[in-house]
């Protein structure tokens, strides 16, 4: 391999030179094209090992898959003994199933913590009478108990079968038979054994999703992240039985995502393991999709909003949160609010701690950490105390809802997490602070809702300009646009 790796773009460019150099369309493996297991495993290799700076959880986790496979196994068991009120069953059918990971449960209302990549959803598929089942994955140690809604754990099912790929003799595929496929190995200088690994997981997950399907009759198969293993075998057990599945957007899908664009080639009737639908927040994304979507059979995308800003403002847990933050807010006079999101690494930067430490004393600063990476929290929290920082506030904040704090944000700074696209739909404007930010969102900072903050200077510059601006951003109506992908869903449905 020649091409140079230095940013999330550059993945991109490369995978769609080898798309074209190479027949990737006619790979085929176990019964289904084996492109997308390729690209999207090869994608995740290249940029976790070029983009990535610094230690951080995301790096640790991949060292310890398999201790982390046994330690899902424990908490699964644990969490399903302690709320066993709320474990759904397979002996039933339903209208449609989701599948997600425990950490997805972002916030508490009142003792139960909500899901909003399932729970939202149900909250208006159950008026019309239409039954849901929830396949979660528990993959943190924290026990997010109780569920605000049941839920089928099958952390215990996927680690069968992960045990099953291990046993299994990798040769048996014959992928060095495939046309080109040896020349492919040559040039991304990687053994045949690393792709197949991921192409028996996506098999045997498939497997254990077929007997899902054929026990609850399901009409549609939601998932959060296609592009995961699990995820895959879903999609591709859903398609065996014609049941259409539909990718519900979690985050960042920019022109420069290689996860969600520019695919160039497709089999005739489209990948078995690509989602027939990507329910988009916005119009940019589903337009992003379409451009190379519309060229290849069976793939498309829609709009329906964001379902982590629904919420319920007659609800009372959330009166009471609403309560809460305002306090929060108005504890110093003339306050100007900042919302960090943090996301896996352990240490922040030099410049960032001096920026918080030169921020003016009306500034408050809350810390937001990312809901899969709490392990790099305590880091933090140390680092911050070792510097004398006081003016920083994260206890509780991870319990409200992101859409009732950032209607209480001035400004939102990050890294680069997709809380971006969030920030811009309530008409709050983003900081930068690393170049992989910038290079994820250029459409953000084109249309002035964002800017870059990556040395102290340009950082005070930017916040300078948007307290300026304060108010001057619109805010999109999420709620109606999300009622509408609602009405596709139930229409998807009633078509079966």
């Amino acid at each position: 391999m020649n091409q140079k790796i230095s940013g999330y773009k550059d993945v991109l460019i490369y995978l769609s030179k080898l798309e074209k150099e190479f027949p990737v369309q006619e790979w085929e493996a176990l019964g289904f094209h084996i492109w997308p297991v390729l690209r999207i495993s090869l994608g995740l290799k290249l940029y976790s090992e070029n983009c990535f700076t610094g230690e951080n959880q995301i790096a640790q986790w991949k060292e310890n898959v398999y201790s982390e496979s046994l330690s899902s196994v424990y908490h699964s068991a644990l969490c399903s003994v302690k709320d066993f009120s709320n474990n759904q069953t397979l002996n039933d059918s339903y209208s449609a199933i989701f599948l997600n990971v425990s950490s997805t449960r972002y916030y508490k209302l009142g003792k139960k913590w909500f899901n909003p990549f399932s729970d939202s959803f149900i909250n208006y598929l159950e008026k019309d009478n239409l039954k849901s089942l929830v396949l979660e994955y528990v993959d943190t140690k924290e026990n997010k108990i109780p569920r605000y809604r049941s839920s089928k754990y099958i952390t215990s099912g996927v680690n069968s079968e992960n045990l099953k790929v291990i046993l299994k003799k990798k040769s048996s595929l014959n992928l060095d038979k495939l046309h080109e496929f040896k020349n492919f190995l040559k040039e991304v200088n990687l053994p045949e054994e690393f792709f197949a690994t991921k192409i028996l997981r996506v098999f045997h997950y498939s497997q254990y999703f077929t007997n899902i399907f054929k026990r609850t009759n399901p009409k549609l198969a939601l998932l959060v992240g296609y592009f995961s293993y699990l995820a895959m075998g879903y999609t591709l057990a859903a398609k065996k039985l014609k049941i259409k599945s539909i990718d519900i957007q979690h985050g960042i899908q920019s022109e420069n995502d290689f996860l969600y664009s520019k695919w160039l080639k497709s089999p005739a009737q489209g990948y078995e393991v690509l989602p027939e639908y990507f329910w988009c927040w916005s119009e940019k994304e589903k337009n992003n999709i379409n451009e190379w979507a519309s060229e290849l059979a069976n793939h498309s995308a829609l709009t329906g909003g964001n379902p982590v800003l629904q919420v319920d403002e007659n609800n009372k847990n959330i009166k009471f949160f609403i309560d809460e933050i305002k306090k929060i807010k108005n504890s110093k006079e003339k306050s100007v609010n900042i919302l960090y999101t943090h996301q896996a690494s352990y240490q922040l930067t030099e410049f960032f701690i001096e920026v918080i430490k030169n921020s003016p004393k009306n500034w408050i600063w809350w810390f937001r950490f990312h809901p899969q990476y709490m392990g790099a929290k305590d880091k933090i929290l140390l680092q911050l105390s070792n510097e004398n920082i006081v003016n920083v506030i994260y206890e509780k904040i991870n319990e409200y809802p992101l859409a009732l704090l950032l209607n209480n944000i001035d400004i939102h700074v990050t890294d680069y997490s997709s809380s971006v696209l969030e920030a811009e739909m309530m008409g709050v404007p983003t900081i930068f602070l690393s170049n992989t930010g910038v290079e994820l969102y250029g459409g953000q900072i084109e249309s002035g809702i964002a800017k870059p903050g990556t040395t102290e200077k340009d950082f005070f510059e930017s916040a300078q300009f948007f307290l300026s601006n304060k108010g001057k951003y619109s805010v999109k109506n999420n709620k109606e646009k999300f009622k509408e992908g609602i009405n596709i869903l139930k229409n998807l449905i009633n078509q079966n």
